[in-house]
């Protein structure tokens, strides 16, 4: 009992850069991974809704309400790709903090550049989910 306390103290002194280790090897790559191609859908979302925006809204007969979703559509799109890509930016700069610290640099801390990091990551999805219903009602603001 004694040798598995003394462990368990040995490994506690380590925390940081156990959680260091498992951010690098599991989490972040991971993460990384997800906000590539959840770029790539808010791009892709933008462009289509762009291409096909007379489909959307017949820009001829369409009220301002229709044509004011639409933009607003487009407004939230593009602000949820910046939130993306700083999201995308901000966890490779804790990547870069964690490995400082695995490295043995004292006095980094990469949990609060991840925080902020998730605090992007969220806002992008929730403002991607607002421009996809703004979206779906600019087309259907005109059927009634």
């Amino acid at each position: 009992m004694k040798e598995l306390i003394n462990e368990l103290s040995q490994h506690s002194a380590n925390l940081p850069n156990i959680d260091a280790r498992v951010f690098l090897e599991f989490k972040y790559p991971e993460i990384r991974e997800l906000l590539k191609h959840f770029l790539t859908l808010i791009s892709a979302a933008l462009m289509f809704s762009v291409a096909f925006a007379e489909k959307i809204v017949n820009f001829e007969t369409a009220s301002n309400v229709q044509k004011g979703l639409l933009i607003g559509s487009w407004g939230t799109l593009i602000i949820a790709l910046g939130c993306c890509g700083i999201g995308l930016y901000t966890i490779y700069l804790s990547a870069e903090k964690a490995f400082a610290q695995m490295a043995g640099q004292t006095g980094l801390d990469f949990s609060s550049i991840v925080g902020t990091s998730y605090i992007f990551q969220d806002l992008s999805g929730i403002l991607f989910g607002i421009s996809m219903c703004l979206l779906v009602f600019a087309a259907i603001a005109g059927k009634f």
